[in-house]
């Protein structure tokens, strides 16, 4: 969700990506739990610029993200605004990639959604 976060994650995408094997009912569930357990953490932890909604009456979620700095986005961002590369621009375009270790959400286990 933080990949497509503000954008509407459909519920069925959701199921399918998480719970492929189980039935609908299990899966909207588990779904509903996870959602539960999610909201329920950010709260405890007083984490107020995170809030998944859910604006279509179940129909999807909807990550929302206000005034939290997220990593691999400012990251992006300073590649995006690098200069062609040149060969008096090597060395700024070799900082911006040494920031960048490890795979992006590597070790979570987790397949990411498809554009």
């Amino acid at each position: 969700m933080l990949e497509h976060k503000n954008e509407m994650i459909f519920r069925d995408t959701l199921l399918e990506l998480f719970w492929p094997e189980s039935d609908v009912d299990k899966a909207s569930k588990q779904l509903y739990t996870a959602t539960y357990t999610i909201r329920k953490t950010l709260k405890n932890y007083w984490v107020e610029g995170v809030k998944i909604l859910s604006p279509l009456l179940s129909s999807g979620y909807k990550l929302v993200v206000e005034n939290i700095v997220v990593e691999v986005e400012q990251w992006l961002s300073r590649l995006k605004s690098l200069p062609s590369i040149q060969q008096t621009t090597v060395d700024e375009h070799e900082q911006v990639f040494q920031m960048y270790t490890g795979d992006y959400l590597g070790d979570c286990g987790c397949t990411m959604l498809s554009d």
